[in-house]
């Protein structure tokens, strides 16, 4: 779980950060800059200091907030924000449920599975509805336009769909756990460092931890 809440602090982290240097990406979405990036912060110090149960209060009370009056405006709450949200629902599962220990681990199991699948599901489905979106982007992005051809965009885009999807659902149903934790570590890297800030960054660092976390659980059991 240390891997997961350093995840989250470091992606609230450089949330602010982005806030505090580029507050003009901002001005035209429900958001001030300058406060919420202090939110942000003060978020990544809990987590950083060891106060997880009151960071994680804080971070899922703003990223309800973005869900509901934010998103979809990018890039502050891509998939990848609700995502996180429930994972970080995760964190406040174990004190909550304290009494019912057995229950608290089976929780928090479940929100962190479901954190991880909604961004892979929500991007397998939308390549799917909208392809030429994607094709554009993989025939725009330096690394992606010298290694696909243009002939081959459509299967691309629909290779890509079908390895989103197979995650979420192996995500969901945790059956090949780590070896489906390593997958989903491996293609959130790979998504990082092909679509950057502000697509992928610094929003797959706390997606990646949380499938960390369950891969070093696995191991642990295993």
């Amino acid at each position: 779980m240390k891997a997961l809440v350093i995840g989250l602090a470091a992606t609230h982290f450089l949330w602010g950060l982005s806030l505090f240097l580029e507050p003009s990406r901002y001005m035209f979405k429900p958001v001030i800059p300058s406060l919420f990036a202090l939110i942000h912060m003060f978020v990544s110090l809990l987590l950083a200091v060891g106060y997880v149960r009151e960071g994680a209060v804080a971070g899922s009370t703003l990223l309800a907030y973005y869900w509901f009056f934010v998103k979809p405006m990018e890039p502050i709450a891509e998939p990848q924000t609700v995502g996180i949200l429930a994972i970080t629902l995760a964190l406040l599962s174990r004190p909550l449920l304290k009494p019912y220990s057995n229950m608290s681990s089976g929780v928090e199991d479940v929100l962190i599975r479901l954190g991880l699948a909604y961004p892979f599901v929500e991007w397998g489905l939308d390549a799917l509805r909208n392809p030429v979106h994607f094709k554009s982007y993989l025939s725009v992005n330096p690394l992606t336009r010298s290694l696909i051809p243009a002939g081959l965009l459509d299967h691309a885009v629909l290779s890509l769909a079908a390895v989103e999807l197979s995650l979420a659902f192996l995500v969901l149903s945790g059956l090949f756990r780590r070896w489906t934790c390593m997958m989903v570590v491996a293609v959130l890297v790979v998504f990082s460092v092909v679509a950057g800030y502000p697509l992928a960054l610094p929003q797959n660092i706390a997606l990646a931890s949380a499938a960390y976390s369950r891969l070093r659980v696995t191991f642990t059991k295993g």
